[in-house]
């Protein structure tokens, strides 16, 4: 399933404040860039954070899964 132009201008709205925050399609799925490095995939309509340490230490709860078969594990934000 591809994600929703609807679910991206919502995480996009979410990361406003931030400055350098770029957002690139590809192949139905976007990337989030933060100061010209991926920081972030939005794939299926979900939001998965590149898993570094300080991601780590913010969620440390966050459940890790692959935004697709085959692909490293990344941080899954849950909607609460």
């Amino acid at each position: 399933m591809a994600t929703s132009k609807e679910f991206v201008d919502f995480i996009v709205g979410q990361l406003s404040e931030l400055n350098e925050i770029a957002v690139r399609s590809m192949m139905g799925e976007y990337i989030v860039y933060y100061k010209s490095k991926i920081a972030a995939y939005i794939c299926d309509n979900k939001l998965l954070i590149k898993p570094v340490p300080k991601a780590f230490e913010l969620m440390p709860d966050a459940p890790l899964v692959p935004p697709y078969a085959g692909a490293k594990e990344m941080l899954f934000v849950e909607r609460r």
